[in-house]
């Protein structure tokens, strides 16, 4: 009896955590992520702490019978919530892109999934990081703790430069097809958002070299400048819109504790998903 009553406990910890994590992907298009992780926490305490109370500070002789179905399905909901947060924390979350920068790789609005995690950055990753002004340049301290999303460009050691629109990694040519269309031209083009907005991109690159971004970049020693290349744990980040786009060429290089995780995968919700640049 006691093992059907736990596969059956099983069964819907799995049906509560498919359809909240559903409930998150759809509340994260309108709450900031970090908001709805934070109430999630709070109501996770306060019903954990209720638990303990009904079952170790009350006698459970004393709780009546239907309400003690009524906590056991709490816990079931508790053990759900809190595999989400297992999820979320460690694993990968759900975030939206609020920026036109990676046009047309991402668009305003679209929901990634991002992968947890900096140890594995690899050039042309679309990694997402967090906005500190004590290390970006032109950045105010109402902007700390943003999430952005860029591609990675640079790596640490490397000599950056971009001509004529090409990109050159310490001397050597490297191509980047995320820029071009199948017909092989650079994107181009104008489009029309929610709100009846027109908005440009275009993924040519004005050319600049990596000294011009270490000038602008907070905190490296003079030795670092004088290098000429990415010092150790710095990344160059740029938007795939390169006309617009406010990236490392203004904000400066971002360091690797910057860094949260890869997004991966735009998803429209738990069962509709796709990997970035399919």
């Amino acid at each position: 009896m006691n093992s059907e009553k736990k596969k059956s406990q099983i069964k819907l910890i799995i049906i509560f955590s498919l359809l909240l994590i559903n409930i998150v992907f759809k509340l994260v298009n309108i709450f900031n992520f970090l908001l709805v992780n934070i109430v999630a926490f709070i109501i996770i305490s306060t019903i954990f702490i209720t638990l303990v109370i009904c079952f170790y500070v009350i006698k459970k002789e004393m709780i009546h019978k239907y309400v003690r179905i009524i906590i056991e399905y709490f816990a079931v909901f508790i053990y759900a919530l809190f595999f989400i947060q297992l999820v979320f924390n460690f694993v990968a979350f759900p975030a939206v892109v609020n920026q036109t920068s990676m046009n047309p790789t991402l668009f305003e609005g679209n929901r990634i999934i991002v992968l947890n995690g900096n140890k594995d950055i690899k050039r042309f990753d679309i990694v997402v990081f967090r906005i500190d002004s004590k290390k970006q340049t032109s950045m105010n301290d109402e902007l700390d703790n943003q999430l952005w999303v860029k591609r990675v460009i640079g790596m640490p050691g490397e000599h950056i430069s971009y001509q004529n629109g090409k990109l050159y990694v310490n001397g050597k040519l490297i191509n980047e097809p995320h820029l071009y269309d199948d017909d092989g031209n650079l994107f181009n083009g104008y489009y029309q958002d929610k709100n009846g907005n027109i908005k440009y991109y275009n993924s040519f690159t004005d050319d600049f070299i990596i000294e011009d971004v270490l000038e602008v970049t907070k905190n490296l020693s003079s030795d670092d400048v004088r290098a000429g290349v990415i010092p150790d744990d710095y990344y160059l980040l740029l938007g795939d819109n390169r006309a617009t786009s406010w990236d490392s060429r203004k904000i400066g290089l971002v360091h690797k504790s910057q860094i949260i995780g890869e997004g991966r995968y735009i998803i429209n919700d738990i069962f509709n998903w796709k990997k970035i640049g399919d």
